[in-house]
């Protein structure tokens, strides 16, 4: 797995504006970049668990009751 680079607020920012068109202000990007660094950990962890072995949950599709 490859190491990722903490996320700047020039990061925040540039993917704000390119990929969602939301305008960012640099200080409301560092406002928000622990927040978001917090989030991209939680999926560190996740991406770090034992999770190929595991086969999928039963999937259960409840049928249109016809009467």
């Amino acid at each position: 797995m490859h190491r990722r680079t903490r996320v700047s607020a020039e990061t925040l920012k540039r993917v704000s504006e390119q990929l969602a068109g939301i305008p960012v202000t640099s200080t409301l990007a560092e406002a928000h970049v622990d927040a978001i660094e917090a989030l991209m950990r939680g999926v560190d962890d996740l991406r770090r668990l034992p999770l190929k072995e595991l086969e999928p949950a039963v999937m259960f599709t409840p049928e249109e009751d016809l009467r």
